[in-house]
């Protein structure tokens, strides 16, 4: 192989985008990651200005400039770059480096372009996650110390029961019974969602699941008249998962867009393949490609408050809510090493969505 044909390949084989730039600012030459980012063809690019790409961010044409002036260098720069079927912004990493020929003089600058969408989309999503790890720890420690007692409660309450069967008292200690029994209820939520399960991950059709998930509760969606739309793609590939740990979360979120329904309304399930949405890893060759499920309901939405502090452990605006459910399903998908978004307005309803890598990570 020939020394242009090496170039060739591997400027075609880089995971992040790569523009050549001309002393006169304009792009001479684009690799295809670079055009999949900005959803244009190397064509379309050749003979346009740099800051077409970025048209916004005068300080970061300034930079370029002085790149191809002096040879300055710059690194880790940010900014926001656009596409051009329906112009959405998108967070930019770039890097800003002097090009020269082999005597050394300068011919042009050369551009690292990364898609930043995914690495800021996750930063947003742990915030709400670093807060589990230390209310895990502390509701492992609660829920044993609490569970102990209660024993005993239940215990002395079921004998004194059985010595006033016949009494007014009965009722009291029938209601001490009961109440105990509900508390071990929440407490054993709260140590499944403070101890760590693993995944057993197998090929997994996420449609299926879904599917499983609906015939449990497609009655009581019926009942209070709520119109369920599917709206699948049928060429989704199976993903590498725990369906069981899915099951969880996709239960949870369909059952709270129920609940927030109560006089009826409209719910659509809708999964869909993401291929502009990659992430990527310094210890894989290659991108990682994403499947979507997004669950939307017509239901009461939600406040800003409500939406900070949604993933937190043990907030709930439901009178017997645990305020877990949802933190839990955070936790699971996060350890498939996804992410969960939410939209909402009051009184306009809520969409999730949630990205599932389609293979794991050895």
């Amino acid at each position: 192989m020939g020394n242009a044909d090496l170039f060739k390949n591997l400027f075609a084989s880089l995971i992040h985008g790569v523009l050549l730039i001309d002393p006169r600012f304009n792009i001479i030459e684009s690799n295809l990651a670079l055009e999949e980012m900005f959803y244009r063809s190397g064509e379309s690019l050749k003979g346009r200005p740099f800051s077409d790409l970025f048209p916004d961010d005068e300080d970061l044409s300034k930079k370029m400039r002085a790149t191809l002036e002096s040879g300055a260098t710059y690194q880790d720069l940010e900014s926001v770059g656009y596409r051009n079927h329906d112009a959405s912004p998108f967070p930019a990493g770039i890097t800003l480096s002097p090009l020269f020929d082999d005597a050394g003089s300068g011919i042009g600058a050369v551009a690292l372009i990364k898609d930043l969408s995914f690495q800021k989309d996750i930063e947003t999503s742990r915030k709400p996650f670093d807060k589990l790890s230390t209310a895990e720890a502390l509701t492992l420690g609660m829920a044993h110390e609490i569970r102990n007692p209660l024993g005993s409660i239940k215990v002395s309450a079921q004998l004194l029961l059985s010595e006033f069967q016949n009494s007014q008292q009965s009722q009291l200690f029938e209601v001490i019974v009961s109440e105990v029994d509900r508390m071990d209820r929440i407490i054993k939520r709260m140590m499944d969602f403070s101890q760590d399960r693993h995944l057993s991950v197998v090929t997994t059709n996420i449609h299926r699941v879904l599917d499983e998930i609906l015939t449990l509760e497609k009655e009581l969606l019926s009942k209070q008249s709520i119109h369920l739309a599917q709206e699948y793609d049928p060429s989704l590939p199976s993903i590498d998962a725990d369906p069981d740990q899915l099951k969880q979360v996709f239960l949870n979120l369909i059952k709270n867009s129920r609940e927030a329904m109560p006089e009826g309304g409209k719910l659509k399930l809708g999964t869909r393949y993401v291929s502009s949405y990659a992430a990527t890893d310094p210890e894989q060759k290659a991108s990682q490609q994403f499947i979507v499920i997004e669950i939307t309901d017509s239901g009461c939405g939600m406040e800003s408050r409500q939406l900070d502090n949604l993933f937190t452990p043990f907030f709930t605006t439901k009178s017997k809510g645990s305020g877990l459910g949802l933190a839990l399903s955070l936790k699971i998908i996060e350890k498939h090493n996804g992410k969960i978004k939410v939209a909402s307005n009051k009184n306009e309803g809520t969409s999730f969505q949630v990205f599932l890598p389609i293979h794991q990570k050895c």
